[in-house]
């Protein structure tokens, strides 16, 4: 609760609103939390859900163990349409983000 409650959050966030992206694009809760989680905190305080599938249009999020997931009937998703996979995910940047000790707070 430290980092949402943080002022690097409430500059972030109000960056954000200041933008119009959440009344004008209808920018929701879950991405601007994940830019600023990626944005802000170290790396190891991040959990990335890789074996939760997660839908909400246009996204979607494939579980990534086939065997365990997808063939069992467990899971319904299409992997040819996981956000990861199309061009404009950020994915393939996550692994080269600088890793940090500590959050970034503007007051410290």
């Amino acid at each position: 609760m430290r980092f949402w409650r943080s002022a690097t959050y409430a500059k972030f966030f109000g960056h954000v609103d200041r933008a119009s992206g959440i009344y004008y694009k209808r920018w929701a809760k879950g991405p601007i939390h994940s830019i600023a989680a990626t944005l802000f905190l170290p790396r190891k305080q991040v959990h990335r859900w890789d074996n939760v599938g997660y839908f909400q249009p246009p996204s979607s999020h494939c579980p990534a163990d086939y065997n365990r997931f997808h063939s069992n009937s467990k899971c319904f998703c299409d992997l040819l349409k996981n956000f990861e996979l199309q061009p404009h995910s950020c994915d393939p940047l996550w692994a080269q983000l600088p890793a940090r000790k500590e959050f970034i707070d503007s007051h410290t």
